[in-house]
């Protein structure tokens, strides 16, 4: 029973590495990933993708790279495979059947993000279009946009937290900082008193012994006399 339990968790989580890493080996593009960049939003309009991609300038590396034809090889900006940010690449194009699309960093090719059905987001993406269409449909942006506006109000939160907590100890600070001196003057003056007692009573008690050895040594002078 436990080796088929211990069958299925591998199994799951090949699955799920499968997920998060799906590429086709004859599509890898390593050239694609020297021109990734993460970005805080991706163009809307024609006009918008007109500009940026003039900006990433794609075609410069068209005619070079090996991966695909020159006049597929495009720029894109779409999400990364966790969905949690936006990247502007080149890479060559790729039609997308029913999902949002993706740039997988692993697999350095523009695909399908499996998590993400067009019909699951809102306004749905079509059945079938090319990649570099990817941004008419907002619904698939939208949700990476909420996970960024979350992962960025978090840090201010937790930026407050933090103020609010070091004022709150500064305050509880200053009167536990005058009684800590206090305390510390206390023991201070104890110990110093302790150190002077014990002092006097091993100087006593060492004076002590001296002189009676002096009259002891004094009376047998005295006792061994004619």
């Amino acid at each position: 029973m436990w080796i088929m339990g211990y069958k299925a968790t591998i199994t799951v989580s090949f699955l799920i590495w499968a997920e998060c890493t799906m590429i086709s080996d004859s599509r890898y593009c390593v050239w694609s990933n020297h021109t990734l960049d993460v970005v805080n939003s991706c163009p809307k309009t024609r006009s918008e993708v007109a500009k940026r991609a003039t900006l990433k300038n794609c075609t410069s590396l068209a005619e070079i790279q090996n991966c695909s034809a020159p006049d597929i090889f495009k720029y894109h900006c779409v999400m990364n495979e966790f969905q949690n940010a936006f990247v502007e690449v080149c890479a060559p194009s790729f039609y997308i059947f029913g999902f949002c699309t993706e740039y997988n960093t692993y697999g350095a090719v523009i695909q399908p993000h499996y998590r993400l059905k067009c019909s699951n987001v809102d306004p749905p993406c079509a059945a079938r279009y090319i990649s570099t269409d990817a941004y008419l449909y907002t619904g698939c942006y939208d949700l990476v946009k909420n996970h960024i506006f979350e992962k960025s109000t978090e840090v201010p939160s937790q930026l407050d937290n933090l103020n609010n907590t070091s004022k709150s100890l500064e305050k509880n600070k200053r009167p536990n900082d005058s009684a800590y001196v206090i305390r510390i003057g206390v023991i201070s003056v104890v110990s110093i008193a302790v150190v002077i007692f014990v002092g006097t009573c091993l100087f006593v008690r060492l004076y002590a012994r001296t002189s009676s050895r002096g009259l002891s040594q004094k009376y047998e002078k005295y006792a061994t006399c004619p």
